[in-house]
Order: structure tokens, then C-alpha cells, then sequence
């Protein structure tokens, strides 16, 4: 049986795949995330969409240089999967809710 991915795990994916679109154009993103959002089709992974989904949303917050840490992803991911959590700020709850939505 295949070991499910950890919350590490997954924050480690997001970022080897940030790293692959960094060096991509706001106009090669653009086409990026349409055809990410024109995919609804079950991937081999269930987390794979959401890899690359929150690597684009981390390379936006990048270039609007908005510093994004771990705990933000963590925090988003927590959301995407239903969970109740506690943010200090509510610069780290309007960071977080924007990854899910």
C-alpha cells in the first residue's frame, strides 16, 4: 500500500514545483492557470492539482512581493481539507484563505 503524503511532504512538492515556473512570464502563467482550471480530470495523485495550483498562487504572492512562509501553506491546506485552525493575524488568515479559494 502506498504511504499517503505528509503536510511536509506536500509543502516540499509545492516548492520543487514553484521552482520549475518561477522563470515563466505573467503571459506563460496566465496560459498556465487556464489550462490548470480547464483540467478537472482525476490526476495519478489527488494532490497533484493542488501542487501546482499553490506553487501559482506562491509564485503571484512572490511577484507581488508578499512574503509567503510555510505555516501560510500549511494553514491553506488545512482549509482546503475542511479543517478549523488558529491564525495569530489576520495577515496570516487573509494569506491563508487565498491558496482554497
Amino acid at each position: 500500500m502506498k504511504k499517503q503524503n505528509t503536510l511536509d511532504d506536500l509543502i516540499n512538492e509545492i516548492h520543487q514545483f514553484h521552482q520549475s515556473i518561477t522563470a515563466q512570464s505573467d503571459e506563460e502563467l496566465l496560459l498556465f492557470s487556464k489550462t490548470l482550471f480547464s483540467t478537472t480530470k482525476p490526476t495519478k495523485t489527488a494532490n497533484a492539482l493542488l501542487i501546482k495550483i499553490y506553487a501559482l498562487v506562491l509564485e503571484i504572492f512572490k511577484r507581488k512581493r508578499i512574503a509567503i512562509h510555510d505555516t501560510h501553506l500549511k494553514a491553506a491546506i488545512a482549509l482546503d481539507q475542511g479543517k478549523l485552525l488558529v491564525l495569530e493575524s489576520d495577515e496570516d488568515k487573509n494569506i491563508a484563505v487565498v491558496f482554497p479559494a
